[in-house]
């Protein structure tokens, strides 16, 4: 039976090495839409004792204002806030000995075992997972979002038409929206302003807008003249694309042939009044065929 995703997590941070070492043996097992589940559960299980003191402490607290503002009673404010102080303690403990934070106070051993999991597995068919992760990763530590950029980053050359075709919408989306994310590294910004020219339909009028929007802004900052840079290219890059593709959908036809049927006969263009017999017959006439079986043929 394959354990919890909880399971998983808690052990591979668990101060125990032949504890963690086996978890990270089992997390190699996982494929890398299950490793960005994994990273974002371990930080809903970072949040969880805080989530559930905020939990505790605002109902609370809205009834201790009303008390203070309506009631006008002194006593049953501070009453209601020291309950608040009890109950937000006790909140954190017990969500702490759930997850097992009181032993593991950090999900850092965890953080570390899956970034180096993710920077040395992941490349470009993990782009779904790897723009996933990318969407979520202000609620990331540090080291889990370089390990994520550097994984992407290291894809990119890779990446082609059919990786493009494996994300969602929603996940077409957040990729693009990777140029204009201000934190994401300048490295990668750029490196996906070019995958985004190889891979995108060439007429995509929304990419289009958007590379424009980059390729006529004022370059206040050596970044910006960067990204200035690379959305020309990627519209140059495009436009090429476009054209190759209209042109090979443009079929050369003759403007206005007339039909000619095989058992038609090709007359000369001005009238000389040749006997029929001497008229040349279309090529394909079944009637000119000569076959040395028939008789009387010839």
């Amino acid at each position: 039976m394959e354990p919890s995703a909880t399971d998983l997590l808690l052990r591979l941070n668990s101060p125990d090495t032949e504890i963690a070492i086996e978890a990270a043996r089992e997390l190699r097992m996982r494929n890398p839409r299950q490793v960005a589940r994994l990273v974002l559960e371990a930080a809903e299980l970072q949040a969880a004792p805080v989530q559930r003191a905020i939990g505790f402490v605002v109902f609370p607290l809205v009834f201790a204002v009303w008390a203070l503002i309506i009631a006008h009673s002194l006593f049953i404010a501070i009453a209601v806030l020291v309950l608040l102080a009890v109950a937000a303690g006790a909140g954190a403990i017990r969500g702490g000995k759930q997850h097992g934070f009181l032993r593991t106070p950090t999900m850092t051993v965890c953080y570390n075992a899956l970034a180096i999991h993710i920077e040395s597995n992941f490349n470009a068919e993990s782009l779904p997972a790897l723009v996933t992760l990318l969407h979520h990763d202000l609620h990331l530590p540090v080291r889990v979002r370089r390990s994520i950029q550097a994984a992407l980053l290291r894809a990119l050359p890779a990446i082609a038409y059919p990786h493009w075709q494996a994300l969602d919408a929603s996940e077409r989306k957040w990729f693009t929206e990777i140029v204009t994310t201000p934190h994401a590294d300048i490295g990668l910004r750029v490196g996906v302003t070019e995958a985004i020219s190889r891979i995108v339909d060439p007429n995509d009028n929304e990419i289009r807008l958007l590379l424009n929007s980059y390729k006529h802004g004022s370059p206040i900052t050596a970044n910006m003249d960067k990204m200035r840079s690379a959305a020309a290219a990627a519209l140059n890059r495009l436009n090429e694309r476009a054209a190759k593709l209209n042109s090979s959908q443009t079929l050369l036809r003759a403007s206005d042939a007339p039909s000619t049927l095989p058992t038609e006969l090709l007359r000369p263009a001005a009238a000389s009044g040749s006997p029929p017999e001497q008229l040349v017959r279309a090529a394909g006439s079944q009637e000119d065929h000569y076959n040395p079986l028939a008789p009387n043929s010839r």
